[in-house]
């Protein structure tokens, strides 16, 4: 047997690339969260909306934004 018919061809995977930064999905992932904190205002008052759920929302708000920052 040939020794050439087992080598295998070493490539970088078929990734999709559309020249979008990291910082620039994060702020799209930032504004389309708005809607629900601005829901959670509206339906359940400024106390009941920055409880569990809505205190949740605001700090992945910090960190993803800290993480961009930072990157």
């Amino acid at each position: 047997m040939n020794d050439s018919s087992y080598k295998y061809i070493v490539s970088t995977s078929p990734h999709i690339t559309n020249g979008r930064t990291t910082r620039g999905v994060m702020f799209d992932v930032i504004v389309a969260l708005m809607p629900a904190v601005i829901a959670s205002f509206l339906l359940y008052g400024l106390y009941r909306a920055l409880g569990r759920p809505g205190m949740s929302v605001v700090l992945t708000v910090i960190s993803l934004g800290t993480r961009v920052a930072l990157a």
